[in-house]
């Protein structure tokens, strides 16, 4: 077999395999989620994660809370991550590295500071 034909086979591959898409299961979002930590820049950062609270709606719809903050609005996940879209508010997105069907992890960079929240199903 010619080094070019090769070359091509190898390529289509790594291509194809690039191109799977890794989207989430969506479904796995839906219901109430309660954060266990918190980390910025890799530690620890004394901010309360208990207080942040998540429920998202098969109509995606959302409510979060954070201590007193509070926020709802719809949702949606595309290319392996979350976007949100407060009401009356910008559109907002964060990483989701792990979505299962007990816990989420979320990363997100706030101002140029990289920001990891893990939440476990209530």
């Amino acid at each position: 077999m010619p080094k070019s034909i090769i070359f091509i086979m190898f390529f289509c591959i790594i291509s194809m395999m690039a191109c799977q898409n890794s989207q989430l299961d969506e479904s796995l979002l839906i219901g109430k989620w309660k954060a266990v930590s918190w980390d910025v820049e890799g530690q620890q950062n004394g901010r309360d994660a208990s207080s942040v609270r998540f429920e998202f709606q098969e109509n995606k719809t959302y409510q979060a809370q954070y201590g007193t903050q509070q926020e709802q609005g719809t949702y949606y996940i595309m290319n392996g991550k979350l976007y949100t879209t407060e009401e009356g508010k910008a559109q907002k997105n964060v990483l989701l590295s792990t979505l299962t069907k007990d816990s989420i992890v979320m990363q997100m960079n706030r101002m140029g500071t990289l920001e990891k929240i893990t939440l476990l199903k209530e």
